[in-house]
C-alpha cells in the first residue's frame, strides 16, 4: 500500500521546478537590468555634477561650456559609460540671475539595456542637469 504511495509522488519536485524556474529567472533579469539602469543613471549625473563644476571654476571666462562638455565626456569614460550611438552630448549654457552667472548643463543619453526582456526600457533616456555659479569673473 505504501509503496503505490510514493511512486505516485517520484516526479512532483521536477514539475514543480519546470514551473517556477521560469517565473524566478524573469524576475532575476529583471533586478540586474534595473540595476543596470541605476549604474547608468548614477554615472550620468555623477558627471554632469562634476563637469559643470569644472566648467564653473574654468581659469578663462570664454572657456566655460568647453571645460564644462569636454569634463562631463572625461568623467562619463572615466566610469565606463559607454555611449551609444545617437550620443551623449551635453547642452551647456550661460545664465544670469538676480546679478549671478551660472552655468547650466544638461545630458540626456539613451540607456543601453543588457537584455531586451523589459520593452518599455530599451526605449529609456537617462536625464540629469545640475547648475553651478560661476566662481571666476575676470
Amino acid at each position: 500500500m505504501f509503496g503505490s504511495w510514493n511512486s505516485s509522488r517520484r516526479g512532483s519536485g521536477a514539475v514543480e521546478a519546470a514551473l517556477v524556474l521560469p517565473v524566478l529567472l524573469v524576475v532575476l533579469m529583471g533586478l540586474i537590468e534595473a540595476g543596470w539602469m541605476f549604474h547608468g543613471q548614477q554615472a550620468v549625473a555623477r558627471a554632469v555634477r562634476t563637469g559643470c563644476r569644472a566648467g564653473a571654476m574654468a581659469a578663462s571666462p570664454a572657456d566655460l561650456a568647453n571645460t564644462a562638455s569636454d569634463a562631463i565626456q572625461a568623467e562619463l569614460i572615466a566610469a565606463g559609460f559607454t555611449c551609444p550611438t545617437g550620443g551623449c552630448d551635453p547642452v551647456v549654457s550661460l545664465e544670469t540671475s538676480v546679478g549671478e552667472r551660472y552655468l547650466s548643463c544638461t545630458l540626456t543619453a539613451p540607456h543601453e539595456p543588457l537584455t531586451s526582456m523589459i520593452p518599455r526600457l530599451d526605449s529609456a533616456a537617462l536625464t540629469s542637469a545640475t547648475r553651478n555659479r560661476v566662481e571666476r569673473t575676470d
